[in-house]
């Protein structure tokens, strides 16, 4: 046999090797999703494919990139969607989603932030803290709540007993027992009067009054009477409700935004729409409605979390599964 013959056998072997191993090895396309499987987790990418083996005790969603990882169930760190491959170790008390480029660790008993490369930007100095949103973080302080700056900064100094992060350039603070809703300078928007709130999204909030729960706008004027037993929030236009039936039981159903039942109070419990379609429940179990109310996944699962990006988180027991749109499995339940 010819030498050049003999090479070129040899690297063609060898280029089909390296393509094969390629090929086993798929890379990640930056939409992660946690999966559990013989009580570890992984991750795997949209198409089911496993990308990180499962060998963390616990793992949530990416997030701008990066996804949170639990390492012997003390220890906190991040993996790269991107790479699929640690980022920031595992060495945290506790950590939280990335949000605008940083997220809120616990060192010791106190709270502070790091960004991509690893590195505390903010000082480990709050008793607590949420994540950034909108440019602000809430943080407490001693016994009392504010907001700083991505530099570490208060833009308000803590004065809350209790506060949220700004959504709409709005955030609810409790004072004293009520709660009301600051701009981000601080300045009491409406003032508080309210027994429970919650954040601005499609332009209302949900706030309790007299043990009943209605929606307001950004002037604190209800749009939507406080009738409703409980509540969730708008999203794309249509929020869940509880009523109480003549029976006394309570059932959900959804009111568009000038408060009208537009789906039927008949579900036991009910959660925002999302991509089109929400997650209610009946007889103990969870499926799926579109806007019209009509069954698009029959009652099944025992939880179903918001689709994104197409995909949906399911829950039986404590197995972990992922459908698409058409209720189709591209993970089937594991444990």
């Amino acid at each position: 046999m010819p030498l050049q013959y003999l090479l070129w056998t040899v690297l063609s072997v060898l280029i089909c090797m390296l393509l094969s191993s390629c090929q086993s090895n798929p890379k990640p396309n930056g939409k992660l999703l946690p999966i559990r499987l013989n009580d570890k987790f992984g991750f795997i990418d949209q198409t089911g494919q496993k990308i990180v083996e499962p060998i963390y005790t616990d793992a949530g969603d990416v997030s701008e990139g990066m996804a949170l990882v639990v390492e012997n169930g003390e220890r906190f760190g991040f993996i790269d969607a991107a790479t699929g491959r640690e980022a920031i170790k595992p060495q945290f008390l506790s950590a939280w989603s990335f949000s605008e480029n940083l997220a809120p660790v616990r060192i010791g008993k106190n709270i502070g932030y790091l960004d991509k490369t690893g590195d505390i930007v903010i000082s480990a100095r709050f008793t607590d803290g949420l994540r950034f949103s909108e440019g602000l973080a809430a943080v407490q302080e001693g016994a009392k709540w504010g907001y700083i700056t991505p530099l570490g900064l208060y833009a308000i100094k803590p004065q809350y007993d209790m506060a949220w992060s700004f959504s709409e350039g709005l955030a609810w603070v409790k004072i004293g027992n009520q709660f009301g809703y600051i701009d981000k300078t601080g300045a009491q928007v409406i003032s508080p009067r309210f027994e429970l709130a919650r954040e601005f999204s499609d332009s209302l909030a949900a706030v309790s009054l007299n043990s009943k729960w209605g929606f307001i706008g950004h002037d604190g004027q209800f749009r939507i009477p406080p009738t409703f037993e409980q509540c969730g929030s708008f999203r794309e236009g249509l929020a869940p409700v509880a009523l109480q039936d003549s029976a006394g039981r309570i059932k959900w159903g959804y009111i568009d935004k000038k408060g009208r039942l537009t789906i039927a109070a008949q579900f036991e419990s009910a959660r925002e729409f999302s991509e089109g379609y929400a997650a209610v429940k009946q007889r103990g179990k969870w499926g799926l409605i579109d806007k019209g109310g009509n069954e698009i996944l029959p009652p099944q699962f025992d939880y179903i979390e918001p689709f994104k990006d197409g995909i949906a988180r399911v829950q039986e027991g404590r197995r972990i599964g992922y459908i698409n749109r058409l209720g189709k499995f591209i993970w089937e339940p594991t444990s």
